[in-house]
């Protein structure tokens, strides 16, 4: 799912390069992924700058996604959790926010909380649940302080139900 600096500096060659590679590009669609003990929906939404509601996004490609299968959301805008919580999706996998970039460490203040109250690590609404990545990038100045870059490895587990 592209994100905002996709659409900025031009989302079609970004699809061009993409085309006849192994990559898949989800812009508000899903995509399947079976396993042995099951399967994985990936659902995809597309930056809010080119639709009108990150709820009518997640509604939309979530009710397309085959049943029986784990739904994760990719949302590069963690905004889209709360869409994603009430769809009932149980992952949402997200960034944009360079987790604040500049924090005071001791506080873990940062101005991007003016924002949104997603900035990093995990947070759950239910049984719902957001991963949001520090990633490793910056957007503005080229400087991180407070805030070290990151990546997320997500392990996931069949078969554990109600009791995780």
């Amino acid at each position: 799912m592209p994100g905002n600096h996709d659409h900025a500096s031009g989302i079609e060659t970004l699809v061009e390069e993409l085309h006849g590679s192994s990559t898949v590009l989800l812009r508000n669609e899903h995509h399947v992924i079976q396993g042995s003990d099951g399967g994985l929906a990936l659902l995809g939404v597309d930056d809010p700058r080119v639709h009108t509601s990150q709820d009518e996004a997640v509604a939309a490609v979530a009710s397309r996604a085959p049943g029986g299968l784990f739904p994760i959301l990719l949302a590069h805008r963690p905004a889209a959790f709360e869409a994603a919580a009430r769809h009932g999706i149980p992952l949402t996998l997200s960034g944009h926010t360079h987790g604040g970039q500049i924090a005071l460490p001791w506080r873990d203040l940062t101005p991007v909380r003016l924002l949104t109250k997603y900035v990093r690590g995990h947070y759950q609404v239910g049984n719902s649940h957001l991963l949001v990545s520090s990633g490793v990038g910056t957007s503005g100045p080229p400087i991180r302080v407070g805030v070290p870059p990151s990546m997320a490895l997500v392990t996931l587990h069949s078969g554990l139900g109600d009791s995780a």
